[in-house]
């Protein structure tokens, strides 16, 4: 009996010991959607190429690290006319309206790897670091007409370009904790192009965006994952 007792005793404080052990950290994968701007380096000035809708995915390799993919698309469109005068044509010369389209179509797929930098400000708000590479790829699509002074068409063409690349990108945004499912995020990305990976339309240069966007964690991430002090809900 007085065995048992001092056995008691010594495995009493077993249990207790192992809860105080902190849980290790697990991996969780979360979906994002960011609403951007997306513009890109002609000569010394920037150009905008429009509203780029952008949707990622990730997972966290451990607390202020995480792998993401994203995929963008933007377009931009431009248009302007001619007139003129063909003075060669019999009987009589008479005049020749050109109308000339342009659409230039971008899809971009980041590759980046996250991590947080420095200490959270207010309890939720972290500055974040990115590094990656990008496959981008470009579609152009020039359409000609040329009508007469009653509007008909009497020539119309239309050429295709694409092209694939590589670039490296790099960039740098904030992050706000809302709970531990939900962050809100602010980001500038800037990519550049390292090579082309086929034949056809010229790469339009350094590529800049700048978005918004918020993310869902599928597990709700531990006290020592979430930025500050954002407790798991039950």
């Amino acid at each position: 009996m007085l065995a048992f007792y001092w056995t008691s005793l010594l495995l009493l404080p077993l249990p207790v010991f192992s809860q105080s052990q902190p849980g290790k950290p697990e991996k969780t994968v979360y979906v994002g959607l960011e609403a951007g701007y997306h513009a890109y380096r002609s000569g010394f000035n920037w150009m905008g190429q429009g509203v780029a809708p952008t949707v990622t995915v990730g997972t966290t390799l451990q607390p202020g690290l995480s792998l993401q993919l994203g995929l963008s698309t933007s377009q931009r469109r431009s248009e302007h006319r001619e007139q003129w005068v063909d003075r060669a044509s019999y009987p009589q010369p008479f005049p020749i309206y050109a109308h000339y389209q342009t659409r230039l179509r971008t899809v971009q797929l980041p590759i980046l790897l996250r991590a947080d930098v420095g200490r959270p400000a207010l309890g939720r708000l972290q500055a974040q670091g990115g590094v990656g590479i990008t496959l981008m790829v470009d579609m152009q699509t020039n359409k000609s007409t040329l009508a007469d002074s009653t509007c008909t068409i009497y020539f119309s063409d239309t050429d295709q370009y694409r092209s694939f690349g590589l670039g490296l990108t790099g960039g740098a945004g904030l992050c706000y904790a809302v709970g531990a499912h939900i962050d809100l995020t602010a980001q500038t990305l800037v990519t550049l192009p390292l090579r082309s990976l086929g034949y056809g339309l010229s790469s339009v240069g350094m590529t800049s965006m700048v978005s918004i966007g918020t993310r869902y964690y599928f597990k709700a991430r531990l006290q020592s994952e979430t930025i500050g002090s954002v407790k798991p809900s039950r």
